[in-house]
C-alpha cells in the first residue's frame, strides 16, 4: 500500500517547465488575473505523450496497459489524449479488445444512450434541445406548472399531470440540475457556450432517469464536467461519467440516519489516528475528530480543492494506480462483455496489469474490500500540514461569542439605525458556530453565506447610498424590485429566519441541559423554520439533524476559555432586537408573506442534499494551512453574483410560490374535496398543514402575486437563465485511438 508520505509528495510537490495548458483549458479573461496557479506541467518523457500513446497498441488494437499506467502514474496523460486513456482507466474497454471490437462497444452504447435520450424527451421536449430549464416544470403531486413562461421559452412545459412517482421525482430535479449547470466551471471559455451548458445538462439528466435509485445529487456535475469536455461525443461523455459514478455512486447515497461519504470519513479517522496519534487527538480537542472538513475533499474527488487541471491529473493518477484489468468486465453486461483473457490470466499476468495500489490489494486478496485510495490521499494532506496544523489550530481566546458580542456594540448608527456592513459582518461571526455541527447545518449555512454575499454585492456597488440596511430595501421598492426572489430584501428576510433558527437553538442549549444536540435543533427548527417549509424540505432538514454532533463535544469546541453559558446569554438577548425590528419593517413590503403557508425553500433535490456541499465561500477564521486549497475563481460564492451562487434555501423560493399558485386552475380537474383541504391539492398539498385554515388572503395581495407573476414571466426572477455568449471553437481533441 502506498504510503501517507509518499500520496502527499505525488500531491504536493511543484514541477516546472512543459508546455502552456492554457491552450487546452482557456480560462474566460476576467477570471485570469485571480486564477490559481496550476502544479502540473507536461514533462517530457514523463507524460502519456500522444506519440507514446499510439506506439501502445498492437496492429489489431490490443492495448499494452501495464506500459500505460507506468507512464500516467510517472507523469499523467497529455490533455489531447485524456479522453480517450479515461475510457481505459474507468473500465469503458477492455485493454484486451481489438479495434473493432470496441467500435461494436462505442456504436451500441450510442444507440443506448440516444434510447434512453428519446424516452427522456418524450417526458420533457427541451432534452436534446441545445437549452435547458433553471425554474421548476411540476408540482411535488405531479401538476404541470402551466404558465412558468420561462419554462415554455425553454420547452420544459409539460402538458399533463404525471402520476408515476419515478416520473415525478425525475421531473422535479430537472431545474436543480440546470441550477448546477450554470454554476459549474464558470471559470472556463468552454461554460460560455449555452449548447455546452446543455450537452451536461443532458448527460445529467439521463443519467438521473437511468440510475433513479440514486438519481441526482449536487456535486455529480463538478464529477460530469471534465468527461463533457474532454469526450465530443455526448454518448462518449455519458458512459464515462456513468462508469466514473459505478465507483462514487455509494458517495452520493443517502439515508435517514447516514450520508454514504460517512464511512471514508470514518476509515480517514482511523488512518490518521494510526499514522500520527498526536495529530488526530488534537483534531479531537478541537472538536474535529470526525473529520468532517474532509467532507467535500471525498465527496467529489478534491475537485473544489484543486484546480481545473491539477484535479484532473489527480483523478488519473489515482484510477492509474487502482486500475484493474478486470473492471470492464465488472461493469459490462455478461452478453457484452469482450474480455476473455481476464478469466484465464495467471496472477503473474494480473499483477502485471494492476496499478500500484491495486497490486498490493491482489496481493493481500484485499481486492474486493479495499480501501479508496482518495482517503489515504486526504490523509496525505493533512499528515503533510502536520506541523501547521498543530501550531495554527488552536483553541479559541474566549468563546465562539466573542466576536459577535463585539459587532453588536458597532451595528447600530449614533441614531440607534441598523447599519449595513456591520450588521452583515455580524452575522458573519455566527458561521464559525454552524461550522462544528458539520453536515447537519449546512443547509443554514448556506442560506446564511449566500444571502450575506447577496446583500454585501448590493452595499458595495454604492456603499455611500447603502450605508443604512433598510435603504437597501427601500432602493428595490422604489425600482419595484424587491419582491423578487433573488432581491436582497428576500435575502434578508430568509437571513434573518435562518439567525431566527440559531437564536432560538442558542436558548434551547441554555434552557435544556438534559437535551440532546438532535433534541435542541429539532425543537428548535419546529418553532421557527418549519412553518416556511413544504414536506419535502421538512424531510431534508429532519434527516439533517440526525447527524448533529455530540453534545459534550460541541459545547467544549465552542466554549473555549470563556464563559460559554454567560456570552450565549448576552448574545441571544442584544442580538434578538436586530431580527425583531427586521421583523416590523419587512411586513410592510410583503404584506402578509409573514403567514403565507405557501412560502416554502429548497429544491426537490435537497432531500438528497443532506449530504450538501455548502457554501463555497472560505469559513470567516479558516486556519491558514488551508490557504493552499482555495477553490478556483467562480466556484466561491465571494467571487461571483451570490443570486447566481447559492439558491439552496431561499433564492427559488418566491418563484416556486408563484408557479405554484398558478397551477390552482388546476383543481377544477380534481375530485371534489373539502373546503379545509380542496386548495391544499390544488397547491401541492406537501407545502400546507391539513389543520390550516383556508387563506383569507385579501383580494389586493392575489393581484401583487399576480403582478410578481408578470415579473417572472418578463424574466425578471431568479429563475430566469442569462443569455451565454455564442459559442466558442471545440476544445475537443480529436479520438487518438485508431477508430470512429
Amino acid at each position: 500500500m502506498v504510503g501517507c508520505e509518499g500520496l502527499a509528495g505525488m500531491l504536493l510537490k511543484k514541477s516546472g517547465g512543459g508546455e502552456e495548458l492554457g491552450v487546452f483549458y482557456p480560462l474566460r479573461p476576467e477570471c485570469q488575473e485571480n486564477a490559481p496557479t496550476t502544479r502540473f506541467r507536461l514533462r517530457a518523457g514523463k507524460t502519456l505523450s500522444p506519440r507514446r500513446w499510439h506506439a501502445s497498441f498492437s496492429e489489431d488494437g490490443h492495448l499494452d496497459i501495464a506500459k500505460v499506467l507506468r507512464r500516467i502514474q510517472r507523469g499523467g496523460v497529455h490533455p489531447a489524449i485524456k479522453g480517450i486513456v479515461w475510457e481505459f482507466l474507468l473500465g469503458c474497454y477492455d485493454p484486451n479488445s481489438t479495434f473493432e471490437e470496441r467500435n461494436q462497444i462505442r456504436q451500441h452504447r450510442r444507440e443506448q444512450y440516444n434510447t434512453w435520450k428519446d424516452e427522456c424527451k418524450k417526458l420533457v421536449p427541451v432534452i436534446g434541445s441545445g437549452k435547458f430549464i433553471t425554474t421548476p416544470i411540476i408540482t411535488d403531486d405531479g401538476q404541470s406548472i402551466m404558465d412558468s413562461s420561462t419554462n415554455n421559452a425553454q420547452g420544459g412545459h409539460v402538458n399533463n399531470a404525471v402520476s408515476d412517482k419515478k416520473v415525478i421525482q425525475w421531473m422535479l430535479v430537472l431545474h436543480q440540475i440546470g441550477l448546477d449547470v450554470v454554476r459549474t466551471d464558470q471559470t472556463l471559455v468552454f461554460y460560455e457556450s449555452e449548447t455546452n451548458q446543455a450537452k451536461l445538462w443532458d448527460v445529467l439528466a439521463v443519467y438521473a432517469w437511468v440510475d433513479s435509485d440514486i438519481g441526482y445529487v449536487q456535486g455529480m456535475n463538478d464529477i460530469c464536467s471534465p468527461m463533457v469536455i474532454l469526450l465530443e461525443n455526448e454518448a462518449d461523455a455519458f458512459w464515462c461519467f456513468h462508469r466514473t459514478m459505478q465507483r462514487l455512486r455509494e458517495n452520493f447515497r443517502t439515508s435517514a440516519t447516514s450520508i454514504g461519504v460517512q464511512a471514508q470519513l470514518s476509515t480517514l479517522s482511523q488512518v490518521i489516528k494510526t499514522v500520527d496519534p498526536t495529530l488526530h487527538q488534537h483534531l479531537e480537542d478541537l472538536g474535529g475528530g470526525e473529520y468532517l472538513f474532509a467532507f467535500r475533499m471525498l465527496m467529489v474527488l478534491f475537485r473544489r480543492e484543486f484546480t481545473f487541471v491539477d484535479a484532473l491529473y489527480l483523478w488519473e493518477l489515482m484510477w492509474a494506480m487502482e486500475y484493474n484489468p478486470n473492471i470492464f468486465s465488472l461493469y459490462e453486461e455478461p452478453s457484452a462483455a469482450t474480455d476473455k483473457s481476464s478469466a484465464t490470466m495467471s496472477t503473474k499476468e494480473l499483477l502485471k496489469q494492476c496499478g500500484k495500489f491495486e497490486r498490493k490489494n491482489v496481493e493481500t486478496e484485499n481486492s474486493g474490500h479495499q480501501i479508496a485510495l482518495a482517503v489515504f490521499l486526504a490523509a496525505s494532506v493533512i499528515e503533510a500540514k502536520n506541523k501547521r496544523i498543530l501550531k495554527e489550530a488552536k483553541g479559541m481566546e474566549g468563546t465562539v461569542f466573542t466576536a459577535s458580542l463585539q459587532g453588536i456594540q458597532h451595528a447600530r448608527s449614533q441614531d440607534g439605525k441598523i447599519l449595513t456592513k456591520p450588521f452583515l459582518d455580524l452575522c458573519k461571526t455566527i458561521l464559525p458556530v454552524l461550522d462544528n455541527f458539520g453536515s447537519a447545518m449546512s443547509i443554514v449555512k448556506s442560506d446564511i453565506g449566500g444571502n450575506i454575499s447577496r446583500l454585501e454585492n448590493k452595499y458595495s456597488s454604492n456603499p455611500s447610498e447603502f450605508t443604512l440596511l433598510y435603504s437597501v430595501v427601500r432602493s428595490e421598492i422604489d425600482a419595484k424590485t424587491a419582491k423578487g426572489s433573488s432581491s436582497c430584501t428576500n435575502g434578508l428576510l430568509w437571513l434573518t429566519r435562518a439567525m431566527d433558527f440559531l437564536v432560538e437553538l442558542f436558548r434551547n442549549l441554555l434552557a435544556h441541559p438534559d437535551w440532546s444536540m438532535t433534541q435542541v435543533c429539532t425543537d428548535s427548527y419546529n418553532k421557527t423554520l418549519k412553518k416556511w417549509h413544504n414536506w419535502l424540505a421538512s424531510s431534508s432538514f429532519s434527516v439533517a439533524l440526525k447527524l448533529a454532533p455530540d453534545r459534550k463535544k460541541f459545547m467544549d469546541v465552542i466554549s473555549g476559555k470563556g464563559d460559554l453559558n454567560s456570552d450565549m446569554e448576552k448574545f441571544c438577548t442584544n442580538f434578538s432586537p436586530f431580527l425583531e425590528e427586521n421583523h416590523k419593517f419587512l411586513p410592510g413590503i410583503y404584506a402578509d408573506n409573514e403567514k403565507e403557508p405557501e412560502m416554502q425553500i429548497g429544491h426537490p433535490t435537497d432531500v438528497k442534499h443532506v449530504a450538501h456541499i455548502g457554501w463555497d465561500g472560505p469559513s470567516v477564521n479558516s486556519p491558514s494551512w488551508m490557504n493552499e486549497f482555495k477553490a478556483a475563481p467562480g466556484l466561491s460564492a465571494s467571487n461571483g453574483d451570490a443570486n447566481d451562487e447559492i439558491k439552496w434555501v431561499s433564492e427559488d423560493a418566491a418563484s416556486r410560490r408563484v408557479s405554484r399558485r398558478a397551477s390552482d386552475s388546476s383543481a377544477r380537474d380534481l375530485p371534489e374535496l373539502p373546503k379545509s383541504s380542496r386548495r391544499h391539492s390544488s397547491t401541492g398539498g406537501a407545502g400546507y398543514s391539513p389543520t390550516k385554515e383556508k387563506s383569507d388572503k385579501p383580494k389586493q395581495s392575489r393581484r401583487s402575486s399576480r403582478n410578481a407573476n408578470k415579473e417572472l414571466a418578463d424574466g425578471k426572477s431568479a429563475g430566469t437563465r442569462i443569455q451565454a455568449k455564442p459559442a466558442p471553437a471545440r476544445m475537443h481533441p480529436k479520438n487518438s485511438e485508431k477508430e470512429i
